[in-house]
């Protein structure tokens, strides 16, 4: 048995420490004498004019559930993208609203006199997933830009996504997610993730996209089954599946005007991983797809749904092995002392005041609430129903 249990920490080891340094060490060898292609190979320097008569035609659709508090901002910021306004179009899906959120966005669509705003009312909360179907299937656009309404787009945003669509090889493109005040734990976290996702993107596709900001080709959509928890996922991959590649464009900003909680991370973090589960069950059949697709879904998305299994066999094997080496003694008390100021901090809603620890705080945090969504889903107690509290 103690044999067993060393083969079984060490080899939990060995899979934490790949998926969060090897693999984004082995992608920058890999990537480093290759320029990020979405910058060099699909045109930088393409400088789009209101003039052009080739533009494609754009829709942006916005789902909302009682975002009462950031629609007129959200409104008045797609009043200021820069694109012809003959070529775009808009949606809006009040997805059983029971604040303000419709009111306050007919006032500010009629006062900015926006023309091809519509506005889709539901009148029970049916779900992100059934709103964007919805959403989508009205439309003849030939993009779709999926944005949530707490995100603001920089203002060219529509005009980089229209010069990286021109490429018959590209399908989607995922945006550069930004806050505007987050804590030491959530930029670290964010900057680790942008490097991955330009690697990736250089190296074959990024998987998945940023769901504040994303676009993809009208004609590869395919409905989305109602049973999807992450649809910033799910969309991008299936395009990939049908041989586009999915790119990541960090000139493309996404910011997050919604203020971050150790309250708030946590729930998105526990639906994350709920679908984290789902996709790497769904999209199984990408292991067996070429070999760069199947590097990097594995090295990435798939090892991520299960990583909180891992960290449980290494407690675990680590307890077990300790009646006998007192090295596994002192890791044990060590891991079990850390979960257990994190977790006293995040019941209190309170973070760290040193940087270093907050790092780590912030780690465990997120990890307890992966694995709370990775048990959850594992028991069938998952949920795609799209709620938000009234503030």
């Amino acid at each position: 048995m103690n044999t067993v249990a060393l083969y079984l920490f060490f080899i939990s080891i060995v899979v934490v420490f790949y998926h969060h340094i090897g693999y984004p060490l082995l992608l920058k060898v890999i990537t480093k004498n290759k320029k990020i292609k979405h910058i060099s190979y699909f045109k930088r320097n393409y400088q789009p004019t209101i003039q052009d008569e080739k533009f494609p035609s754009i829709c942006i659709v916005i789902p909302a559930c009682n975002e009462q508090k950031y629609i007129v901002d959200k409104i008045i910021n797609l009043a200021i993208l820069d694109y012809p306004q003959q070529k775009l179009s808009f949606i809006l899906i009040c997805d059983g609203c029971t604040d303000n959120t419709e009111k306050y966005a007919k006032n500010t669509v009629k006062e900015l006199g926006l023309a091809n705003f519509n506005i889709i009312i539901n009148a029970t909360n049916r779900g992100k997933i059934y709103s964007l179907n919805k959403a989508i299937s009205q439309s003849i656009a030939e993009i779709i830009v999926l944005t949530d309404t707490s995100a603001i787009m920089s203002i060219d945003s529509l005009l980089l996504i229209a010069a990286q669509l021109k490429s018959h090889k590209i399908g989607a493109i995922s945006s550069k997610y930004k806050f505007i005040d987050a804590s030491v734990g959530e930029s670290s976290y964010w900057k680790y993730q942008t490097n991955v996702k330009l690697q990736e993107s250089c190296l074959a596709s990024t998987m998945g996209a940023h769901g504040a900001c994303y676009a993809i080709k009208r004609k590869l959509f395919n409905v989305i089954p109602r049973d999807i928890i992450n649809d910033d996922f799910w969309i991008p991959v299936k395009i990939i599946s049908q041989g586009y590649r999915c790119i990541y464009d960090d000139r493309i900003i996404a910011v997050e005007l919604e203020p971050e909680t150790e309250a708030i991370n946590f729930k998105r973090r526990i639906r994350i991983s709920l679908g984290n589960m789902q996709q790497a069950i769904k999209f199984i059949r990408l292991l067996h797809y070429n070999n760069k697709i199947a590097f990097l879904f594995f090295s990435g998305k798939f090892l991520r749904a299960f990583i909180p299994l891992f960290f449980i066999c290494l407690l675990v094997s680590a307890v077990f092995l300790s009646q006998e080496y007192w090295v596994f003694m002192v890791f044990s008390i060590s891991f079990a002392s850390v979960l257990s100021c994190s977790s006293i901090y995040l019941l209190l809603n309170k973070t760290p005041k040193i940087k270093v620890i907050k790092r780590i705080h912030h780690f465990i945090c997120s990890y307890m609430a992966i694995t709370i969504g990775c048990l959850k889903y594992l028991f069938g107690l998952k949920t795609n129903i799209w709620k938000k509290q009234i503030k």
